[in-house]
C-alpha cells in the first residue's frame, strides 16, 4: 500500500514503506538487538520526518531541504548532537559583482530549499529516505548583480538507514545547465555541538601516510586553534566525537576517484577538515568538500550528473555503567591444554577462551585460509578442547584474520594475485611476516576475497560448535590492484561491512563477535559487537601509565562496546597492566598471555586478578570505574572500582604504590540501597570475597567514614557489601 503525507512546504511520500516496524522492549532495548531488528523506522511530527532506532532519533527538516538538524541518542546526553543542519552546497563567484560577504561570491544551500520533494520507501536492510530540491541563495540577490537566486542544479539525497547505526548517503549534483563560475562544491557542512573533545582520522593513502597503507589513524585532540585536521584528499575514515560521550563517524564509499576526480581532473583540491565552526567556535566543524578552491578564487566548469557516496555511522551510545565487559578471556594454542587445566582456567574466573593460533615457529598453527587446520589427530584435540570448554560454562571462539591468506592455502596460488591488496605497480604483495615466517599476505575484499572468506567462515562454524568469531586486520584498507574497480584507487569499505554485516548475522543474536580495532575505532562495527580489544598500537606507551587517570582517549572511546586491553610489560609491569585495566573495567590480555597459555603464567600471579572475580556474572551489575571516582580512599596510589546492584557491591581496591597503604574506601551506599535509606544506620556486611570473616559498617558511615583496608605494595582485594540480614 501506498500513502502519502502532505505538508504545507514538502511533499512526503511513503512508498510501501510500513507502519510494523520492529517495537522497542521496555527497557527501550531491541527484542532482539544483536538480530535483525535494529533497522530504525520513519514517522512524520508536523515539517519534520524522524527516524528512530532503539538508540538514536534523527531528525529531517522538511522546510529546509530535507536536511538532519538534529541527532539525540536515548541513552546518551539528551542533547542535540548538531550544532547546525547538515547541508551542502555551491560556492559560486561573480567577480562583477560583490556578492555575499563582499567578494563576488554567492552560497547556494540545500537547506535554502523550502519545498523539497522528501520521498520514503522500504530498502532491503531498513528504510530509504531520498531529498529531491536545487540549491538556492537564502535570499535574492543584489540589484544588477548577475546571479539567479535559485542556481539551475538540483540534488538529489538518499539516505539509507541500514542495520547496526549506518546510514549509507549518495549524494547526486544534477546540473540543468552548465556552470563556469563554481568555486567550491561541500557535499556536506557536519556541525557538532559545544563539548566535542577528540578526533581520529586516516589519511588518503596518497596524502602522505604510510606506504604500505596499513597505518592506523591519527588521534587528534580538538583544542581552541582555528584547524585541527585539513587536507586536500578525501580521509579513508573521520570519527568526532565527546570523549565518554557521543560523536559520529564519516566513511567514503569504496571508489575514491568520485571524490577525487569527479569534479576535476586534477586531485588534491578538495578541502576535508575538522574545525571551529565559523559561526560559533565553541561548535565544530566537519568539511566534506571535493572541490573548494574558493580563496583563490579559481572557477571550474561543472556539467551533467555528479554522484558521490559515503557513510555515516551513528553510535549505539549505552547508559556508561552498563558498558563493562561480561567476559574475563585468556588465548590458546595449538599446545593444547589438558581437561584439568581447563579446569582451572574456569575457575579462574575466565569464561570466554580465545583460540588464537595463526603462527607458531616450531609446532603447529592455524594457517589463514586453510582447513582443515590441523592433521586428524589435531582436530580431535581441537574438538576436545572445544567440548571440554563448553562443559565448563565457558565459551570459546577462533581467530579470524579478515585480510590474510597464508601462501600453502590451496586457494594462494591460483588467486593471489587477483584478490591482493597493492601498493604499487612496483609493491604487488604486502606480507605479514612473522620470524621465519609469515601470517600471510594481505587481500582486498573488493576482489573474489570476499566470497572466500565468507564461505571459509561459513566452514569453519559448520563444521566446529565454536561461540562466535575473532577478527583482527578488522577494517578497510586502500588498495591499487587494477583488477579491482576498474584500476581506481579504491578502499575495500563497501565490501569490508557487507563481510562484517554478513558474519554479525551468522554467527547469530547469541553468537559473540570480539574485534581487534587498535588505533582504528569504528562505530558500526563496535555498535555490532560484544568486544573490542584495543590498544596494541600503545602498548609500548603502556608503562607511562601510572594511573586508572592516565589512560589515553581511545580506552574511553564512547560507550558503546566492552573495551579489552592489549597488555604491556613483563612481570611487575604486567601485573600492573592488569590491576589498572581492571580499574577502568577493560579486562587486559597480559602481554605474554595474548599468544600463550594462561598456565603458563599461573606462577607469575598473573591469574590471580581474575580469579578475585570467578563466578561473577558482571552482565548483573551496573559499573562505576576508578576515573569515576566513585570509590574515593585516603591515599594517592590507591584507587577503588565498584560493581554494584540493588542490595550488594563489589569494590576493587588496588594499591599501585611501593609501600604499605591502610585507610579507609569510601562510596555512597545509595548504589545498592535506597538514597533513603544509604543515610541511615542500617547495618551492611563488609568481607573480603569468599571470606567468612565479616563485620558490620552502618550505611551513612560508607560515604563519610568509609571501610577501612591495608593492602601490601602490588596488591588487590575485593571486598563485598551487603545487607547484613541476607547472609
Amino acid at each position: 500500500m501506498t500513502r502519502r503525507l502532505f505538508c504545507a512546504f514538502a511533499a512526503v511520500i511513503l512508498v510501501g514503506y510500513l507502519a510494523s516496524r520492529p517495537c522497542l522492549a521496555a527497557d527501550g532495548a531491541s527484542s532482539d538487538i544483536k538480530g535483525t531488528s535494529t533497522a530504525p523506522k520513519v514517522r512524520t511530527s508536523g515539517n519534520y520526518l524522524l527516524v528512530e532506532s532503539p538508540y538514536w532519533t534523527v531528525r529531517h527538516n522538511l522546510q529546509a531541504g530535507g536536511s538532519w538538524d538534529s541527532i539525540t541518542f536515548k541513552y546518551g546526553s539528551g542533547k542535540n548532537l548538531l550544532g547546525g543542519q547538515v547541508v551542502g552546497r555551491i560556492r559560486c563567484q561573480d567577480p562583477r559583482s560583490k556578492g555575499e560577504g563582499g567578494a563576488g561570491q554567492y552560497f547556494y544551500a540545500e537547506n535554502n530549499d523550502r519545498e523539497p520533494k522528501v520521498k520514503v520507501e522500504d530498502g532491503p536492510e531498513g528504510p530509504v529516505v531520498t531529498v529531491e530540491g536545487q540549491y538556492q541563495l537564502a535570499k535574492a540577490p543584489a540589484a544588477g548583480a548577475n546571479m539567479p537566486q535559485k542556481l539551475p542544479v538540483r540534488f538529489r539525497r538518499r539516505y539509507e538507514y541500514r542495520q547496526w547505526g549506518l546510514v549509507a548517503c549518495e549524494l547526486e549534483i544534477l546540473c540543468d545547465q552548465p556552470r563556469n563560475d563554481v568555486v567550491e562544491v561541500i557535499a556536506a557542512n557536519i556541525v557538532l555541538r559545544k563539548g566535542m573533545t577528540d578526533a581520529l582520522v586516516r589519511d588518503n593513502p596518497d596524502a602522505g601516510t604510510m606506504p604500505d597503507g596499513t597505518t592506523a589513524g591519527k588521534w587528534l585532540s580538538l583544542g581552541t586553534s582555528r584547524s585541527t585536521y585539513m587536507n586536500g584528499r578525501v580521509p579513508l575514515h573521520m570519527v568526532v566525537f565527546e570523549k565518554g560521550g557521543e560523536g559520529l563517524e564519516f566513511m567514503p564509499g569504496s571508489d575514491l576517484s568520485k571524490w577525487e576526480k569527479s569534479l576535476v581532473a586534477d586531485q588534491a583540491l578538495g578541502y576535508y577538515g575538522i574545525d571551529r565552526d565559523w559561526d560559533n567556535p565553541e561548535n565544530t566543524l566537519i568539511t566534506l568538500a571535493p572541490y573548494c578552491i574558493a580563496y583563490r578564487r579559481n572557477p571550474i566548469h561543472i556539467e551533467g550528473n555528479y554522484k558521490l557516496r559515503y557513510y555515516i555511522a551513528l553510535p549505539f551510545i549505552k547508559d556508561r555503567a552498563t558498558t563493562g565487559s561480561p567476559y574475563m578471556q585468556c588465548s590458546a594454542n595449538s599446545r593444547w591444554l589438558s581437561d584439568q587445566q581447563l579446569e582451572t582456567i574456569a575457575k579462574s574466573g575466565i569464561k570466554l577462551i580465545r583460540f588464537h593460533n595463526d603462527y607458531a615457529a616450531n609446532a603447529p598453527f592455524w594457517h589463514d585460509g586453510v582447513y582443515p587446520p590441523y592433521d586428524a589427530a589435531g582436530m580431535a584435540e581441537l574438538k576436545r578442547v572445544i567440548n571440554t570448554t563448553h562443559r565448563l560454562g565457558m565459551k570459546i571462539i577462533p581467530y579470524i584474520s579478515v585480510k590474510e591468506l597464508h601462501p600453502d592455502a590451496p586457494e594462494y596460488a591460483a588467486n593471489h594475485e587477483a584478490w591482493g591488496k597493492q601498493i604499487s605497480s612496483n609493491f604487488k604483495e604486502l606480507h605479514t611476516w612473522a620470524g621465519s615466517g609469515e601470517f600471510g599476505q594481505l587481500m582486498c575484499l573488493e576482489s573474489g576475497w570476499l566470497d572466500f572468506r565468507k564461505k571459509s567462515i561459513e566452514t569453519i562454524l559448520s563444521d566446529l560448535p565454536w561461540d562466535g568469531l575473532y577478527f583482527d586486520w578488522c577494517t578497510p584498507h586502500p588498495c591499487r590492484n587494477p583488477d579491482h574497480m576498474g584500476g581506481a584507487t579504491h578502499v575495500d569499505q563497501d565490501a569490508f561491512l557487507d563481510f562484517m554485516f554478513w558474519c554479525r548475522k551468522r554467527v547469530g543474536p547469541d553468537g559473540i563477535i570480539m574485534t581487534h580495532l587498535s588505533g582504528l575505532p569504528q562505530v558500526v562495527v563496535e555498535n555490532m559487537a560484544d568486544i573490542s580489544l584495543i590498544f596494541e598500537d600503545l602498548s609500548s606507551m603502556g608503562r607511562s601509565i601510572r594511573s586508572p587517570l592516565s589512560f589515553p582517549v581511545q580506552c574511553t572511546f564512547m560507550p558503546i562496546a566492552p573495551r579489552h586491553i592489549c597488555g604491556w610489560g613483563r612481570d611487575k609491569e604486567e601485573q600492573r597492566c592488569a590491576m589498572l585495566s581492571l580499574l577502568q573495567g577493560h579486562p587486559t590480555v597480559p602481554y605474554s598471555m595474548q599468544l600463550a597459555s594462561p598456565m603458563d603464567q599461573e606462577p607469575k600471579g598473573l591469574t590471580r586478578e581474575f580469579r578475585l572475580f570467578g563466578g561473577v556474572d558482571f552482565t548483573q551489575y551496573r559499573f562505576a570505574r576508578a576515573s569515576d571516582q566513585a570509590v574515593t580512599t585516603d591515599q594517592k596510589d590507591v584507587f577503588g572500582a565498584i560493581w554494584y546492584r540493588q542490595g550488594e557491591a563489589l569494590v576493587y581496591l588496588v594499591n599501585l604504590g611501593d609501600g604499605e597503604a591502610q585507610g579507609k574506601a569510601k562510596f555512597d551506599a545509595g548504589l545498592l540501597m535506597d538514597p533513603a535509606i544509604a543515610g541511615s544506620d542500617k547495618a551492611l556486611a563488609v568481607r573480603p570475597r569468599g571470606d567468612k570473616t565479616v563485620r558490620t559498617i552502618p550505611a551513612n558511615q560508607l560515604k563519610l567514614e568509609g571501610m577501612p583496608y591495608a593492602l601490601k605494595p602490588m596488591e588487590s582485594a575485593l571486598i563485598q557489601v551487603d545487607m547484613a540480614e541476607s547472609r
